[in-house]
């Protein structure tokens, strides 16, 4: 049962530490064998995403009225900025489907990206977690951030690896 655990928090956080890790912790060199490590965390990151964010989905209540999951942590009380995150019908969806979309698009994508793989997945890896902390906020403030910094690594992955077309 995943009801005493913060799980949304975990679920946001996995990939955030993923893509810190292959931040501070793999090397900045041209060697292939430091991009598979990038790689492996990476895909093991969304994977393990991917099937915390299943066990959310299978175990929302459809019968129970408003949201589910919830968490709050008091943050910043002069402004009023909690860490109050929740889930309802849709936005369960939402998380599900962010986190399997990230683990298809970082698997297609060994395919296509072969320069400065260890930023394409830094920036997969924090997008992913951004969009899935936009989607479970229920404090407008955190909202706004998550949706507004969520543009920075989207800018980033469009312009670099972007094509013409």
């Amino acid at each position: 049962m995943i009801a005493n655990l913060p799980i949304l928090s975990i679920t946001m956080l996995i990939p955030f530490a993923s893509a810190l890790y292959i931040t501070f912790f793999i090397g900045h060199s041209k060697s292939q064998r430091k991009d598979l490590h990038a790689i492996y965390v990476a895909i093991l990151s969304s994977i393990l995403t991917l099937i915390v964010s299943t066990s959310i989905l299978f175990s929302f209540k459809d019968n129970e009225m408003g949201f589910q999951f919830v968490e709050q942590y008091s943050l910043i009380d002069s402004i009023g900025l909690d860490f109050f995150v929740g889930v309802d019908g849709i936005s369960v969806c939402f998380v599900f489907l962010t986190a399997l979309l990230t683990a298809i698009c970082i698997i297609t994508s060994l395919f296509t990206v072969h320069d400065r793989i260890k930023e394409y997945l830094f920036l997969f890896l924090l997008l992913e977690s951004l969009c899935i902390g936009a989607f479970i906020s229920l404090n407008l403030l955190l909202f706004y951030f998550f949706f507004e910094v969520v543009l920075i690594p989207m800018y980033l992955i469009i312009g670099v690896w972007g094509g013409g077309r």
